[in-house]
């Protein structure tokens, strides 16, 4: 790993994460922070994965009245990396489904344009028409 692959983690507040650990376990809070940067750095995020995440099972652990104390970041790696592989995948469906920001614009413009060619004036674009087609599928109907 190179030195500047750390930039971003010296950027990264974490105290939110900090204070959830020190209401449960003096010592979990207090553990080394490697393995919480090393999740952010690895594409976790913050507020949508690890906090969630972490939160879940103390509380599970909480109710379930589990005595052991966690003492290290470690015992949550797989379920804040299993949160964050399901938030990535949900994210990858929404954008196939949806047009790329910079495309979003010019893409529903050609749909209204290829609607109008065909329905409003009745052209038979065989383009167009694949087009809408494949619009629609992707989209649902051009507004």
């Amino acid at each position: 790993m190179r030195p500047h692959d750390h930039e971003p983690l010296l950027r990264t507040d974490i105290r939110k994460l900090l204070d959830l650990a020190f209401l449960y376990n003096e010592t979990l809070g207090e553990s080394s922070s490697y393995e919480v940067h090393a999740w952010i750095n690895d594409g976790c995020d913050l507020e949508r994965d690890i906090l969630p995440t972490v939160k879940a099972i103390i509380e599970r652990r909480h109710k379930g009245r589990i005595v052991s104390k966690i003492d290290n970041w470690r015992y949550f790696t797989n379920a804040v990396r299993d949160a964050t592989e399901r938030r990535l995948a949900a994210e990858r469906v929404q954008a196939k489904r949806t047009p790329a920001a910079a495309d979003e614009g010019s893409v529903h413009r050609k749909a209204q344009m290829a609607a109008r060619t065909v329905r409003t004036f009745g052209i038979k674009d065989a383009i167009a028409i694949r087009f809408l087609e494949a619009y629609e599928r992707e989209y649902g109907p051009v507004a």
